[in-house]
């Protein structure tokens, strides 16, 4: 081979080359992102997911071997272009997102009021169910056996759901344990206030949301993922 050849076949070499790196660089890697299943399986081990930020479902083919997939179902969807969208993988919800723990009294409770028992400005994203878990102990002080009160959720400084009712049916004082779950889903991604209100619904009784170490009070927030309405 002649030298003219030998200096030929190296530009070629080297622009093949060249090319190469320059197609590798402008191709769109495989990208991993989580969503959740809104029709499971429209088509044989296909389902339909929404991805997280995104406003319309894709179908998505299932290759995680048998995993039991539902609506509502978060899972881990793997994309490798120009077309493949796999689910590999399923994911729990992000469980515990904010937690308020107390170990002192809040203030004894004449009239209705806010107490101190309130997260704020936690981030909460659109659609999502999030149990709201509250857990006290309550003393109550009545002079009217039909006094009651009633413990409310509010969010974004409005009433949204009772968490408990304070009725003793007793003259006298009283204790008893609040522990109860309420549901809330956002429309729209953003951060909300999330407040527990004592609200007097018949007058006669004081009451007091007790806090020590033994006796903790909390306030926590469960993300439970995009839950399906029963039946659906």
């Amino acid at each position: 081979m002649s030298v003219v050849d030998s200096s030929l076949v190296s530009l070629i070499e080297t622009a093949a080359e060249v090319a190469v790196q320059r197609a590798l660089a402008s191709m769109v890697q495989p990208l991993v992102r989580h969503g959740t299943i809104v029709t499971p399986l429209s088509a044989p081990s296909i389902h339909d997911v929404v991805m997280d930020g995104d406003a319309f479902s894709i179908p998505c083919h299932d290759v995680t071997s048998g995993i039991a997939l539902n609506a509502g179902s978060r899972v881990t969807v793997f994309f490798a272009p120009p077309h493949q969208a796999l689910i590999v993988g399923v994911i729990e919800p992000q469980g515990p997102i904010r937690q308020q723990i107390l170990e002192v009294d809040d203030s004894l409770r004449t009239v209705s009021n806010i107490t101190d028992m309130q997260l704020l400005d936690v981030p909460l994203v659109g659609s999502h169910t999030y149990g709201i878990h509250t857990h006290a102990l309550v003393n109550t002080a009545s002079v009217v056996a039909g006094a009651r009160w009633e413990v409310r959720l509010n969010v974004n400084g409005s009433n949204w759901d009772r968490i408990w009712q304070l009725s003793p049916g007793v003259v006298g004082t009283a204790q008893q344990v609040i522990d109860s779950t309420v549901y809330y889903v956002p429309a729209t991604t953003d951060d909300y206030d999330l407040q527990v209100q004592v609200t007097e619904v018949v007058n006669g009784m004081d009451i007091q949301l007790l806090g020590g170490a033994d006796h903790r009070r909390t306030l926590t927030v469960f993300d439970k993922g995009i839950l399906p309405e029963l039946g659906a």
